[in-house]
């Protein structure tokens, strides 16, 4: 919020936040308020990367408060390393641009051990991982397009997409959030934004002159803590470290009276910790700057004020440290880690070749740490398998949506994979039946793309069974409407 002539890229950036705000006031948030409705007797797990995953911890936050969900928050290597993770949690996968390498490989991990629904949020309707979205059988995409491009650190991303998760919470509660929300009307224990970053002006220059900064948080605020410490630590402004009150008080607080020249202290409060802080402060030594960002709850319009908060101070200390964060120079070592190519450097587990029979297991409620049979079920597949290589098959039936194209995707063809494997099966001799609730755009899209001389091999099964007949034979709509 400075005042001079002149301003950095990133308080650019910062000044736009209150059209953003109000632009997601007006975004259409139903489909998204369905998916958190159909998560609200599941834990959840939420993935991103950067300011994508303080959406993903908000999202988390929001969903333990408002269920009772224990969920969890990771970054995307968190779940390609542990794939079980994805086993048995409805995941929501969060990305701005999605352009992120690791977040397409995410989707692709996640999708492949999901047995329930995963769901995208993003800024970009047009972006390699909604190339990837459309390639996968239910994955629910959630796109609020957002024109304005963030740079280095995201801002106006950040807050748009965690106003909507608010929103959708705060919505489902039956307590609407009053958005759109203005930075200036933002109060912090009884002053204005700008009034508590003017007061902030000693603290800051101590800060900066120490190089560390302590953020001590309530575990409410969880969302506001991670993101202050992911842009102080991206932009190389300050080392910070995070610990809720407790935490701290087991151990770290060693920081405070043997490094007590080499730190500052940064705390999150809301009513509830409250009393602990003011119990903690005057044992804080006086040669160690302490600094209060105190909210009035950690309602999702509290947590929204928060953040955008937690942006100024950060834009602040970037001032005072003489930096505009908002385009620094990023190395080519940056840009080699980044771009890392985690398909190849990452191996699917070894447990991938046993998925099925744990899928087993799992039906039969065998679950760990009960002792497994694995050898009985495992010559059962083999045998399974062996006695499918000796028959010769002369008809497949095949459902359509989540089978031979995504259930996600309402009026498209099946991929150019799936259609050349049409293509070999019918040109083998084999009947293909296709079966469907859809009506005849499913003729339409495969005529498109299968040659005519192979369409008497292609049987449908449309309208749930209310009209069959073989490809290239146009489906009667007006009847089927009319007998109903």
């Amino acid at each position: 919020m400075s005042s001079g002539a002149t301003s950095t890229h990133y308080e650019q950036e910062l000044s736009h936040l209150d059209a953003t705000l109000a632009l997601a006031a007006l975004a259409d948030i139903e489909m998204l308020k369905g998916a958190i409705t159909a998560a609200s007797d599941s834990s959840i797990i939420a993935v991103g990367s950067g300011g994508s995953f303080t959406v993903a911890s908000l999202l988390c936050s929001l969903h333990e408060a408002y269920t009772g969900r224990v969920s969890r928050a990771v970054t995307p290597l968190e779940l390609i390393c542990n794939p079980t993770l994805a086993s048995a949690s409805p995941i929501f996968i969060v990305s701005a641009e999605g352009k992120n390498p690791d977040i397409l490989e995410a989707l692709q991990r996640a999708r492949q051990q999901s047995s329930r629904a995963v769901h995208v949020v993003t800024n970009r309707a047009k972006s390699p991982l909604m190339d990837r979205v459309r390639t996968l059988n239910d994955v629910r995409s959630h796109t609020f397009e957002l024109a304005d491009k963030d740079g280095y650190l995201a801002t106006n991303s950040l807050i748009f997409d965690a106003s909507l998760i608010a929103r959708a919470y705060g919505e489902l509660d039956q307590n609407n959030l009053s958005t759109p929300l203005e930075a200036a009307e933002i109060t912090l224990n009884g002053s204005k934004l700008r009034s508590w970053l003017t007061r902030s002006s000693t603290f800051v220059h101590e800060a900066v002159s120490r190089k560390a900064l302590i953020i001590v948080f309530s575990p409410r605020l969880r969302p506001i803590a991670e993101d202050l410490e992911s842009k102080l630590s991206e932009a190389a402004l300050l080392f910070s470290q995070l610990a809720d009150f407790r935490s701290f008080a087991h151990g770290r607080h060693l920081w405070l009276t043997e490094r007590s020249s080499d730190s500052a202290l940064l705390v999150l409060t809301e009513p509830g910790t409250k009393k602990l802080w003011e119990d903690m402060r005057p044992q804080i030594p006086s040669e160690v700057p302490a600094f209060e960002l105190p909210l009035s709850g950690s309602s999702p319009r509290d947590l929204l004020e928060g953040l955008v908060a937690a942006m100024h101070l950060v834009s602040e200390i970037a001032n005072r440290s003489s930096r505009d964060i908002s385009r620094p120079n990023v190395s080519s070592l940056g840009r080699q880690l980044y771009y890392a190519d985690l398909a190849t450097l990452i191996p699917l587990s070894e447990k991938e070749e046993v998925r099925g029979e744990d899928g087993k297991y799992e039906v039969l409620g065998a679950r760990w740490p009960s002792e497994r049979n694995s050898g009985r079920i495992r010559r059962a597949r083999e045998a399974a398998e062996m006695e499918f290589a000796r028959q010769v098959f002369r008809a497949i039936v095949f459902d359509y949506d989540g089978t031979l194209c995504s259930s996600s995707s309402l009026d498209v063809a099946p991929s150019s994979e799936i259609i050349e494997q049409l293509r070999r099966l019918t040109r083998a001799g084999i009947v293909v039946g296709i079966a469907s609730g859809r009506g005849g755009s499913i003729a339409e899209h495969l005529q498109e793309h299968i040659e005519k001389q192979l369409w008497p091999m292609v049987r449908l099964g449309l309208y749930n069974g209310g009209w069959t007949g073989r490809l290239g034979e146009v489906p009667a709509k007006m009847i089927i409407s009319a007998s109903f």
